[in-house]
């Protein structure tokens, strides 16, 4: 699991909520399938994977030569006081065939 797409990195006090809504254009030049979406966060500095949020979307395809936009939205709460990097993260189990990809697009609100 790991970001795909571009990240927003936003201020965190204790209690406040983020509202976040992320997608992506992804596909493939020779078909490609099993790709998993969730909206997620990982504490500014920190390594490895993000932290998943919500439920995500799984098993979604793309047939050969085509790209699609991938959206997911989502409220993450209870998180500490800090700087949070917020983005979609995706899994694969073959990433090398999710081969056509744009840049997309993640913003985040930051609400009491």
């Amino acid at each position: 699991y790991g970001f795909v797409g571009p990240t927003v990195i936003v201020s965190v006090t204790a209690g406040q909520k983020l509202i976040v809504n992320t997608v992506k254009p992804m596909g493939s030049t020779s078909g490609a399938s099993d790709l998993r979406i969730y909206v997620g966060y990982r504490l500014v500095g920190e390594i490895g994977a993000p932290t998943l949020s919500g439920g995500g979307m799984w098993n979604l395809s793309c047939a050969a030569n085509t790209r699609q936009p991938y959206a997911i939205n989502g409220i993450i709460t209870g998180l500490a006081a800090g700087n949070y990097a917020i983005g979609m993260v995706a899994y694969a189990a073959t990433p090398s065939t999710w081969n056509l990809t744009e840049a997309g697009h993640t913003s985040v609100i930051v609400t009491n």
